[in-house]
Order: structure tokens, then C-alpha cells, then sequence
């Protein structure tokens, strides 16, 4: 139930970070996207969002697993090629965190 708008608000805060993501992955030419869907989110090596689990396979896991391990290697938690998602206890100091550890990330992978 979204009575109280916390999915509606978990969702926008997803598309905010997502959009600042792509922002600091296309800065850096690296060839990925912030794809989303509500409050969930990947870094993933294509050109649009997948939709279907082709598109999904047709994607550089490889170029994708760097980029997560450069992510944990900067203190972020994410398990490689796994989504990650927005939740209520997330506020705008944890994702300025995450943007920083993806500029670092993708210098190094660049």
C-alpha cells in the first residue's frame, strides 16, 4: 500500500540517483547506463534498458563486474552484476557517497 507516498518517494529517488549516475558514466565515456525500475537500479553495459532477460544477456557482464568491484573497492556494497535498490533509510549524504565512488570507479576503469 502506498498510502502514504513512501513507494512513490523511494521510486523518485531512484530516477534522481539513476539520472546523476548516467550523468557521471557518460562524463567519463564509460559505454553503461543507470537502469531502473521503481525503487530498483543496476549499472549495466548496454545502450537502453533491457527488456527481457535477451537483452539482459546481451549485455558486457564482464565491463559490468569491473565496475561493481571498483564500486566495493571504494567502500560501496554491492554485490557484482546483482540490482541494488533505494530504500527509506537512504538519504541525500549516501548518495552523494555512491555518485563520488562511480566518478572514482570509472576513472579507474577508463
Amino acid at each position: 500500500m502506498n498510502a502514504d507516498g513512501t513507494y512513490d518517494a523511494l521510486n523518485a529517488a531512484s530516477d534522481a540517483f539513476c539520472a546523476a549516475a548516467l550523468t557521471v558514466l557518460d562524463r567519463h565515456g564509460v559505454p553503461a547506463i543507470a537502469a531502473n525500475v521503481g525503487s530498483l537500479w543496476q549499472f549495466l553495459f548496454m545502450a537502453k534498458p533491457p527488456r527481457n532477460q535477451a537483452d539482459m544477456a546481451a549485455g558486457d557482464t564482464g565491463a559490468m563486474r569491473r565496475l561493481d568491484s571498483e564500486m566495493m573497492r571504494r567502500g560501496q556494497y554491492m554485490l557484482p552484476g546483482v540490482r541494488r535498490f533505494v530504500s527509506s533509510v537512504h538519504d541525500p549524504a549516501e548518495f552523494e557517497e555512491t555518485l563520488r565512488a562511480l566518478d572514482e570507479s570509472c576513472r579507474a576503469i577508463t
